[in-house]
């Protein structure tokens, strides 16, 4: 399946409304600390966005588009991040949380965990 919208716009309308919602709420950004990460999951939360499962694994995936500028057509990669709420298989792809949607990519999308830099380095 390929999904013809952006798949990532979704998670980043999604942050960029919480981020509007907390930095506007605010008189002024310079008289109050920015929120910390807990505070902005339980904003989060309560504005009933939904969570990936505990055991979702944070994946970069890519999606090849053909666009004509100047009456030439070639093909580029665009990469997205993702929850990947379950495995694919050879013929079905992974199941992903985008944002606020659901949905399954295909194979071809070659999903692949994202580590970050701490866990690489052994938690720190």
């Amino acid at each position: 399946m390929h999904s013809s919208r952006h798949p990532a716009r979704s998670m980043l309308t999604a942050f960029g409304l919480l981020a509007l919602l907390v930095f506007n709420s605010a008189p002024s950004l310079a008289a109050e600390p920015l929120p910390s990460l807990d505070e902005l999951l339980k904003l989060y939360k309560d504005l009933g966005l939904p969570l990936p499962p505990k055991d979702a694994k944070l994946v970069r995936y890519e999606t090849e588009r053909d666009e004509t500028v100047n009456g030439k057509t070639k093909s580029k990669t665009y990469y997205y991040l993702a929850f990947q709420i379950r495995p694919g298989s050879p013929t079905e792809g992974p199941l992903m949380l985008d944002g606020h949607d659901e949905i399954r990519r295909d194979p071809e999308s070659r999903p692949r965990e994202v580590v970050l830099k701490r866990e690489r380095e052994g938690k720190k």
